[in-house]
């Protein structure tokens, strides 16, 4: 072959190997275009999730400085709140036995008037309980039980307890146990007890007289229940004079205040504060002497007086948990079998 022939065959292989080369390179270009367009695509689908994350974030910065706001505002009344109550309650000094309280009132014999007395004692114990209820700012479990002596009269001894704990359980499957049970818990009470019992104006409030022959024990009770949206407060007026069932012979007559006030946390969470507030017994000759009080605690008479106030507020706040450990065991038992 002549060397024309050989650059014209040098030229052709050449050009051929070119050609192949830039097919290479342009499947190679196809392959990164289409791997840049998915890339492209990862980016924009990127950046919009950002954009609403970003919107997300701003939302919730919103919601979390409103939250905060609120919550700070609601502990700025709640002060304002507790500063009040503060100040009314140094302003109207608790008298757990005074002689010029409601609490002294008698119910009359005559029909209408007893029906007044009924409702108008036991607003006087709701109305307690909604300032008591309203002076709690905790929901955690608590007991506590006070002696009361009244600077005026030295034999005059009052006690104060309250008691507030969770219950699982409905707002209204607690409430009919404690309403419907008024009469057992009598029973527990007096054992060998007669009593007399009758409803007044609807089934919302009711009248009972019990009397218990082993301790001489003579004792007129009211019981109302206030049905209120999310809550039942419950109240009781151990009244202290009544006409229709006068004192005679050995009889005490215990005589206060209770009330139940239950809330309804959540569909089977209801939160339940109690309050008791129970006065010197009395009796025909007026009210018992603190060394009967005091016998009524198994404190021996020759006690010194503040030793032995010490012992009636430990045993009262002894008798006072157990009967409430007592009573919603019972409450329980019943709910579960329901």
């Amino acid at each position: 072959m002549d060397s024309a022939g050989q650059r014209r065959q040098y030229e052709t292989q050449r050009k051929r190997e070119y050609r192949a080369l830039k097919r290479k390179q342009a499947k190679h270009l196809r392959h990164e275009i289409l791997f840049l367009e998915d890339h492209l695509q990862q980016l924009l689908h990127a950046k919009v999730a950002t954009q609403k994350h970003s919107v997300h974030n701003q939302w919730n910065n919103v919601s979390l400085t409103q939250n905060r706001s609120l919550r700070a505002h609601v502990r700025y009344h709640d002060a304002i709140v507790l500063v009040l109550q503060a100040w009314v309650a140094s302003s109207l000094q608790r008298s757990i036995d005074g002689t010029t309280t409601w609490l002294d009132s008698t119910l009359l014999a005559d029909p209408v008037a007893r029906q007044y007395g009924y409702q108008w004692l036991t607003d006087r114990v709701f109305h307690t309980a909604e300032m008591d209820g309203h002076q709690s700012s905790t929901v955690d479990d608590a007991m506590d039980l006070r002696v009361v002596v009244d600077d005026d009269d030295v034999d005059s001894v009052g006690i104060y307890a309250t008691f507030q704990c969770t219950l699982f359980a409905p707002l209204d499957q607690i409430a009919a146990f404690f309403w419907q049970n008024q009469s057992s818990m009598l029973d527990r009470r007096f054992p060998d007890h007669l009593t007399h019992t009758r409803s007044c104006n609807d089934d919302l409030l009711v009248y009972a007289h019990t009397y218990a022959g082993q301790s001489n024990t003579n004792m007129c009770t009211l019981a109302r229940r206030y049905n209120l949206p999310g809550r039942v407060i419950l109240v009781n007026v151990f009244v202290r004079d009544d006409e229709c069932v006068p004192l005679s012979g050995q009889d005490i007559r215990p005589h206060g205040i209770g009330y139940r006030i239950l809330q309804q946390i959540a569909d089977d969470v209801t939160l339940m504060r109690c309050g008791v507030q129970q006065c010197t017994p009395v009796t025909v000759d007026g009210r018992i002497p603190f060394e009967r009080t005091a016998a009524r605690f198994g404190v021996p008479p020759s006690t010194p007086r503040q030793v032995a106030l010490a012992q009636i507020e430990a045993k009262g706040l002894e008798f006072f948990s157990g009967q409430e450990t007592a009573v919603r065991a019972k409450m329980m038992q019943q709910l579960q079998r329901h």
